[in-house]
């Protein structure tokens, strides 16, 4: 047909103008924050509707043996419908690259029917890659529970539990009493894995949450209370800091703790009325610093976020236990 003979001339002059090996190259290299991939893939794609709508112009009125002057009038009328046709068709033909560049390359779509791209996204999240996420993707809900409760998690963390020990067996805690390890709570001392796994791993509710940690029912990690004793054996002072609201939840997390075997710390150190609205970032950074200024040295440092281990005096060394359920600026 003539529309078939068209398209035939407009792929061999699109591809003879390296139109279509840039879209490919800008696909494979797209290593670009969302907004600007958004923007980008506007661009490329007018440009490329604007350059098929003129090849099939060229070629209409090119062809006068195929069409005459009512013809061509004709075809000139529909050719921008016919140029996104066009563009359609090979943009499908791209496997996907105009959809893939409205959100992270890594993001698990809806379409995902096993665990390879959740094993992808666990692995950007613990990478620190992922940041300011709100919820587990819901094609990945499933995989996070099979992680968290089939073996995986408890393997991973007994992992970090081996390097944590390597270090410490290195370290000596000097007879002044001031060399001091730093532990978050929520779920590095204690796990809320029954809480989130309740909640499909939805968004963060702070009232949900605060009812929850209030009942003190928050079992302990057994490789961080084993952790916990050996450096309270070998002289080192050990510091529980949490960004958990220390006048509505103080003396339930206290007790919560003591009831899990976390007896003997050095310092329950929770956010008071000054620190509410600041990131745990900042507010941890802050608690550090105070400890520094008091002659404390730290050496080491154990959270489930980065947020726990960023900022300022982080310690001499830091360990990330794997968190997957939720993330904390």
């Amino acid at each position: 047909s003539a529309a078939s003979i068209i398209d035939a001339s407009i792929q061999v002059r699109l591809r003879s103008s390296l139109l279509l090996p840039s879209l490919f190259v800008w696909k494979r290299n797209m290593i670009v924050t969302w907004k600007e991939s958004l923007t980008t893939c506007y661009v490329v794609c007018f440009s490329y509707v604007r350059r098929t709508y003129q090849l099939i112009t060229s070629s209409v009125l090119s062809s006068p043996r195929l069409f005459g002057n009512p013809g061509r009038a004709a075809l000139m009328g529909s050719s921008q419908a016919l140029a996104l046709w066009v563009v359609i068709t090979h943009l499908l033909s791209l496997g996907g690259g105009f959809v893939s560049c409205a959100k992270p390359s890594f993001w698990p779509s809806s379409a995902t029917h096993d665990d390879a791209g959740c094993l992808s996204w666990r692995v950007m999240v613990e990478a620190n890659n992922a940041r300011g996420w709100r919820t587990v993707p819901a094609p990945c809900v499933g995989y996070v529970k099979a992680y968290m409760t089939r073996g995986q998690y408890g393997r991973d963390l007994d992992s970090v539990m081996e390097q944590v020990s390597a270090y410490v067996d290195q370290i000596a805690a000097a007879a002044d009493g001031l060399d001091a390890w730093i532990f978050d709570i929520d779920d590095t001392c204690l796990s809320n894995l029954l809480y989130y796994q309740a909640k499909r791993f939805g968004a963060y509710d702070p009232m949900a949450f605060k009812k929850w940690a209030s009942q003190g029912a928050c079992p302990g990690i057994p490789p961080v209370l084993g952790l916990f004793a050996a450096l309270q054996d070998k002289g080192f002072k050990v510091f529980l800091l949490s960004g958990r609201d220390e006048e509505t939840l103080g003396s339930c997390t206290s007790q919560n703790l003591e009831s899990e075997g976390f007896s003997g710390y050095e310092r329950l150190m929770m956010r008071t009325p000054e620190y509410r609205g600041q990131s745990s970032s900042l507010f941890k950074s802050a608690m550090r610093k105070q400890l520094v200024d008091e002659g404390y040295r730290i050496r080491g440092n154990l959270g489930d976020q980065w947020s726990d281990l960023q900022g300022e005096n982080v310690g001499d060394r830091v360990f990330k236990i794997p968190n997957p359920m939720y993330f904390v600026p």
